[in-house]
């Protein structure tokens, strides 16, 4: 055996022990006991039948280890129980029931070697090597007697090895050989129905047996099938189709068009070019490398489906994208086929659009320098500038005026002023309160008069009496009329406060009519300069202005020119547009990722149920292997217990 021999059976071996550890399955066979069923009378008499550990079944199903074809045995008859301990016989409620050593019973029964059962018209003898050598003897020699109805079947050959192993009493009736049955009977309509209701049995045993293994491959699978969405998505593809005359054509319209044009040349060449592609992925705003263009001409078909009938299609993962590039790419191919005869008068049209965006582009900015200019030189317009040239004379005459009563109000406050200065007003108070002692004084005076003409001297007392009084009354006067004027004499004298008023008013009449012509004499030096610069600004603004004029008249005539051109060009290209006629538009279905989902998860979900069967197989094939071999052994030592039995 090779390494890679090895390798192999050493994978199988452990998916194997997986499948039994997942499973829960005990397939090992129990090698303490063995036990045979020997056929002695009925089809399978001579076949020997070796008891697996465990549960076997007798019956007419096609699942028992003793199939037997009779009416009178129940499709599942009896079971056998084999163990460490022993087998038992068990009667399955049959409908005629079993029979061991040829008596009824109903009750789980222990076999022992030797005994005979009989099911209808078959009796089966069993055979265990768990008795020695002396009682196999015996159990041998009891159920090869003519009393079980043994009938001896000379097999010439043996026949293919088998889940059961088959021995047959051959000459005498105690040899055992390897044989089949070499005539089988004919199956009637009830046996042909208990195999259906069989498979159908076996189909159940086996789903339950496997399905928890069915049930994961499935999900497991289901679940990478509807992965495969993000490895390869769905394609959508969007198909069209379009007649096409591509006869040669001269026009007679148009003077300058070229004669003798071949339309829709080598349309299929021409319709999947690459720079057509990338014209067209660029107007669809999508990038456009070297790669991208190569897949998307992969993608892209246009083929001749009869006379003038071309049929395209364009495949992608998205299907609005595949209906917009297609109809955009179809919409590029006719348009540059229909260029081939309105080519100079495209050139027209393209050349008369850049002049219009040009001029266009150049109005507005003479349009915003006009505005900006004047903007800038508001008060030297023209219009405003000759307004204020009218209030000039009005404000000089304004001037003047204020200038004269700025004159009288300021000498009439510098008189105020002084008169405010030298108190006048306060030396006629003083003469006023100095008048009782000039009363007084004068008639000190005439009594001093009338003392000289009584001849008094100068020396007289009263004559002197009468001049001190009378010095007396005179330093009083003097005192009185030259008195300083205090702050509430002030206020108490209503001349001194009229004075007071009449300098505030004054004080703001003047600086009132200062500000007002001072005013005056700005606004006149602002017009004075509008006057020097109107010159200009008018000289300038006009030179502006006609800029505009000049551009917008252009801006017009090139704009009449353009849609003039434009609307012969749509003329142009209708009548060129008659060689082609679009029989199917562009269109593509909606991809339904749900839906496509599911379908890749159901095609998943069935591949994984096959690959669930596959191992099931495989571990139902290897569980075969194992008893096959098993059952070869202990078929080899029911022949040398056979042989050892001959020569007893």
């Amino acid at each position: 055996m090779s390494a890679s021999d090895g390798q192999k059976d050493e994978g199988s071996a452990s998916l194997s022990r997986q499948l039994d550890d997942v499973f829960g399955e005990d397939l090992a066979l129990d090698s303490t006991v063995t036990a045979f069923l020997v056929g002695l009378s009925g089809r399978h008499a001579g076949k020997l039948f070796r008891l697996p550990a465990g549960v076997s079944i007798i019956g007419r199903s096609s699942r028992a280890l003793v199939t037997l074809d009779e009416k009178a045995v129940s499709h599942q008859h009896a079971q056998l129980t084999l163990s460490a301990n022993g087998c038992v016989v068990e009667d399955l409620k049959s409908t005629n029931g079993s029979y061991l050593n040829d008596q009824p019973f109903t009750s789980p029964q222990t076999l022992n070697a030797g005994d005979v059962l009989r099911f209808g018209s078959s009796t089966l003898g069993f055979l265990t090597d768990a008795e020695d050598e002396e009682q196999h003897t015996r159990a041998l020699a009891r159920i090869t007697q003519p009393t079980f109805g043994a009938t001896p079947r000379p097999v010439p050959n043996a026949g293919p090895r088998g889940t059961a192993a088959h021995v047959v009493l051959s000459g005498a009736p105690h040899e055992l050989a390897l044989g089949a049955d070499l005539d089988p009977p004919q199956k009637s309509p009830t046996q042909a129905l208990d195999d259906i209701l069989d498979k159908l049995d076996l189909a159940l045993g086996f789903l339950g047996r496997y399905w928890k293994l069915l049930l994961i491959t499935a999900i497991v699978c289901a679940g990478l099938g509807a992965l495969t969405l993000l490895v390869k998505p769905p394609v959508a593809t969007a198909t069209f189709e379009i007649l096409l005359h591509a006869e040669e054509s001269e026009s007679t319209q148009l003077h300058f068009a070229t004669r003798s044009i071949d339309y829709f040349s080598s349309a299929e060449r021409t319709f999947i070019n690459k720079e057509l592609v990338r014209q067209t992925l660029t107007d669809l705003k999508r990038s456009a490398p070297e790669g991208v263009v190569f897949a998307t001409v992969k993608g892209l078909t246009f083929q001749q489906a009869g006379p003038g009938l071309y049929g395209g299609s364009f495949s992608d993962t998205d299907s609005h994208f595949a209906e917009a590039f297609l109809a955009q790419h179809l919409k590029n191919y006719l348009e540059r086929e229909i260029g081939k005869s309105i080519k100079v008068l495209r050139s027209e049209v393209e050349l008369l659009r850049t002049q219009y965006q040009d001029n266009d582009a150049l109005l507005k900015r003479h349009e915003v320098a006009l505005r900006d200019f004047k903007q800038q030189h508001l008060d030297a317009l023209p219009d405003l500038a000759r307004e204020q040239l009218a209030s000039r004379a009005a404000l000089i005459a304004r001037k003047d005026a204020l200038s004269a009563e700025l004159t009288r109000a300021s000498q009439e406050l510098a008189l105020s002023r002084k008169q405010l200065a030298s108190e006048d007003a306060f030396v006629e108070s003083n003469v006023e309160r100095s008048q009782p002692y000039e009363s007084s004084l004068a008639t000190v005076r005439l009594n001093i008069a009338a003392a000289r003409a009584k001849g008094y001297s100068g020396e007289h007392p009263e004559l002197v009496k009468l001049k001190d009084e009378e010095a007396a009354l005179i330093e009083l006067r003097d005192r009185t009329v030259s008195s300083i004027t205090t702050e509430s004499d002030r206020r108490a004298n209503p001349e001194h406060r009229q004075l007071v008023n009449r300098v505030g008013q004054m004080e703001v009449i003047v600086a009132s009519t200062s500000q007002e012509i001072g005013q005056i004499d700005s606004r006149l030096g602002a017009i004075n300069k509008v006057a020097g610069d109107m010159p200009e600004v008018e000289a300038e603004l006009a030179s502006k202005t006609r800029e505009v004029e000049a551009a917008r008249r252009l801006h017009g005539q090139l704009f009449d020119q353009l849609k003039a051109k434009e609307l012969e060009l749509q003329f142009e290209r209708a009548s060129v547009a008659a060689r082609y006629e679009i029989i199917e538009p562009p269109s593509a279905f909606e991809l339904d990722l749900t839906r496509s989902a599911l379908k890749r998860a159901g095609v998943g979900a069935a591949s994984g149920i096959a690959l669930g069967i596959l191992l099931a197989l495989f571990h139902l094939l290897r569980t075969y292997v194992q008893r096959r071999s098993s059952s070869s052994i202990t078929t080899t030592q029911a022949i040398r217990l056979a042989d050892t039995s001959r020569d007893s």
